[in-house]
């Protein structure tokens, strides 16, 4: 049986921003909030289906911030971020309405009481 693997990228991209030595800053705060609504046990899956979440998830957070600071092309969408946009604010609700659309429906309600705080 041949396995499918993840590109290494992406295995990277998790491994870094879930180690303890990467700095607390609003993108690994919402990657850790978001990490137990993907890998909750009222609704587990198998884990390449979460690994492809946090990846979505990472990939929208990236666009947001490529729209306000710039220096790199969009992966997915050239967003038009207002002048003076906040990024913190951007990369919060990228990975909040991102992750809500592909959680459970049991932890819904988490993510927006998360996102509101």
């Amino acid at each position: 049986m041949k396995m499918k693997h993840f590109p290494l990228w992406i295995l990277v991209a998790l491994v870094v921003a879930m180690s303890p030595a990467a700095a607390q800053n609003v993108v690994t705060d919402w990657m850790g909030i978001v990490q137990p609504a993907i890998h909750n046990p009222t609704a587990p899956s198998a884990p390449p289906y979460a690994a492809i979440r946090h990846a979505i998830i990472q990939l929208a957070v990236y666009d947001a911030v490529m729209a306000i600071e710039g220096g790199y092309k969009p992966y997915a969408a050239a967003i038009m971020a207002p002048p003076g946009a906040d990024v913190r604010a951007a990369v919060a609700t990228a990975a909040y309405r991102t992750a809500r659309a592909r959680v459970a429906s049991s932890q819904v309600n988490y993510l927006d009481t998360q996102y509101t705080a």
